[in-house]
């Protein structure tokens, strides 16, 4: 909302709270600093006002010392990067080189009917914003984006902004005629995107996914009184119990005799002291149930096998239950 906000000022010409927002857009994303830049070029363009130049230089700077002084230096560096750093191995053809990729692009299009390609000068930002997902970063993480990434937040509103400008721009598209129009598309885009409504009318509504049974019959498993750390789509399935905490993705730095055989390991951390750790690795799950890479979060789970952190103590296809047999710090 900060960014729709300062947006709005910006268009306007209220430099005092378009500013305000600005700041408080930095604070809400550790990666707006680089949508705010290409909003604010595109400004500087439309415009010719300084303000805009002075949000480019803020937010240039604000994105170098963040991604390129405290992330690599002050963290366990920045997870997602490539090998030699997060601008080495660019290759625009990553912009569209896997079918979710193109499906995000078609689906964004078709929501508003196609009409941003009206001005495509001001599709910059939406194009820099998915850039910094599909092209920078590991093969891992690029290869990862589909339909259902997070960015969807703020693409969302960097094709309804270009919208507005359009409609703006072209007095003719004022009609009733043309609302049908966007209203049509609209309604095409959310039935693709599988909206809740729509759900009944899908085929995959109705198939249970490999993972459920498997899940069910380790739960079967756990001892009535256990204290579970889990992932997050099967802590809702435990949610009887009274101690149940939630692992998440990590890195762990090995000076000596390192699980993966590398000075950082995949990792994983929670709060508490858990006996036992219950998990799925069915392909159907994705970043949104691991808070993780696939290839990450199984390589966490090996490493932590192998330091003997944990230890597998059934396995029902997909699923595993483990001990924990120490902290993981």
């Amino acid at each position: 909302s900060f960014l729709a906000i300062f947006i709005y000022y910006l268009d306007v010409g209220k430099i005092k709270p378009a500013f305000l927002f600005f700041l408080l857009a930095l604070t809400s994303k550790e990666d707006m600093g680089f949508i705010i830049f290409f909003i604010s070029f595109v400004y500087l363009i439309l415009t010719r006002k300084r303000i805009n130049l002075l949000i480019m230089l803020i937010s240039a700077v604000y994105i170098f010392v963040l991604f390129f002084i405290y992330y690599p230096n002050f963290t366990w560096g920045y997870t997602y990067s490539g090998d030699s750093g997060l601008l080495s191995g660019i290759d625009l053809r990553e912009f569209f080189d896997t079918p979710e990729k193109r499906d995000v692009f078609f689906i964004s299009f078709i929501s508003n009917g196609f009409i941003n390609f009206l001005s495509p000068f001001y599709l910059i930002p939406f194009f820099a914003d998915l850039g910094h997902y599909f092209v920078l970063g590991n093969e891992r993480v690029t290869s990862a984006q589909g339909l259902f990434g997070h960015y969807r937040i703020t693409s969302s509103i960097l094709l309804v902004w270009p919208a507005i400008l359009i409609i703006k721009k072209y007095k003719k598209l004022n009609t009733k005629y043309f609302a049908i129009y966007i209203f049509f598309f609209a309604a095409i885009a959310t039935y693709m995107l599988h909206a809740p409504l729509t759900y009944l009318s899908k085929n995959w509504f109705w198939t249970k996914p490999s993972g459920v049974e498997n899940i069910k019959q380790a739960i079967e498993y756990l001892p009535k009184d256990a204290y579970v750390v889990t992932q997050v789509n099967i802590a809702p399935h435990i949610s009887n119990r009274k101690l149940i905490v939630t692992m998440f993705k990590d890195r762990k730095e090995f000076s000596k005799n390192s699980p993966c055989k590398r000075p950082v390991c995949e990792w994983f951390k929670w709060a508490g002291e858990p006996k036992y750790l219950i998990v799925d690795t069915a392909p159907e799950w994705n970043i949104l149930h691991f808070l993780a890479v696939r290839e990450d979060f199984l390589a966490g789970l090996s490493n932590m096998e192998k330091d003997r952190t944990i230890k597998k103590y059934k396995e029902f296809g997909t699923s595993r239950i483990y001990t924990v047999d120490k902290k993981p710090y």
